[in-house]
Parts: structure tokens; sequence; C-alpha cells
């Protein structure tokens, strides 16, 4: 598992290892390993993106 690629993705993992109780932390429980979710939240955050876009991410619209 890769770690976060930006502020926000690690500071949402943090939140949902630490036992969050709002929504999006829940569903990352439900869906994510505690190895996975601390893998995401380890790591320094210097140098990262407050958010990543789609295009940032490489994601593409459209399907394709």
């Amino acid at each position: 598992m890769s770690p976060a690629m930006s502020k926000s993705q690690q500071r949402l993992m943090m939140a949902a290892e630490h036992g969050a109780t709002f929504p999006k932390a829940k569903a990352l429980r439900k869906s994510m390993s505690k190895r996975q979710m601390h893998d995401y939240a380890s790591g320094s955050m210097k140098g990262k993106p407050e958010r990543v876009t789609p295009k940032m991410a490489g994601v593409r619209k459209g399907g394709r």
C-alpha cells in the first residue's frame, strides 16, 4: 500500500485509524485493514500538496 498522496488524505486516514466517528472515517474502517490505514497515515506531510485533484492522481474522467 502506498502512502497518502496529499495532506488531506493523510489526515483522514489518521482520524479513521484513531477511531473518528464521522461517516467517511467509519466507512474507511469497514473497507480497510488497520495496517492499510496505518500505511496511508504514516510518513511526513512535508512536500505534499494540501489536496490532490483527479488529474494529479492520474484518474481520467469518462471511464477510459
